[in-house]
């Protein structure tokens, strides 16, 4: 069992339900468990202050940013340790396969990346598999 909080605006509380599924789907896939994670829907001017501070650019055309907590980062005992945090921008919600940014983040918090061109086909291999056994569900 894995803990996942969703925060954004009120008129986004419909997805709520649906992201948390997909994110508990895609940790279970991974064998992931009692482990937290949070999911915020922010608006265009948070997302731009985001990748300035993070980034070092908000020309980026990033609408995932994806923040994993240190494994040494101090937090209080609990059941579950915090895996990171994913911010999606709004804009994603306009889109019917929004879940694949968050299959990405999710994979990015894992430890993939697609700096490498190797590293990039694993990433895509693995969401558009995830993707394909989510969107029967959804």
């Amino acid at each position: 069992m894995n803990a996942i909080d969703v925060t954004g605006d009120i008129k986004y509380q419909k997805f709520f339900k649906k992201i948390k599924s997909v994110a508990d789907f895609t940790l279970k896939y991974f064998k992931i468990k009692n482990r937290s994670l949070s999911v915020y829907i922010v608006d265009d001017k948070k997302n731009s202050q985001l990748k300035r501070q993070f980034l070092k650019n908000d020309k980026s055309k990033a609408t995932v940013l994806s923040f994993p907590f240190p494994s040494n980062f101090p937090h209080p005992e609990t059941k579950f340790s915090p895996l990171g945090e994913i911010f999606l921008s709004q804009k994603l919600f306009l889109k019917k396969d929004w879940p694949k940014f968050l299959i990405h983040g999710i994979l990015h918090l894992l430890g993939y990346d697609h700096i490498k061109k190797n590293d990039m086909i694993k990433m895509t291999e693995l969401e558009r598999e995830l993707w394909e056994k989510i969107i029967s569900q959804l």
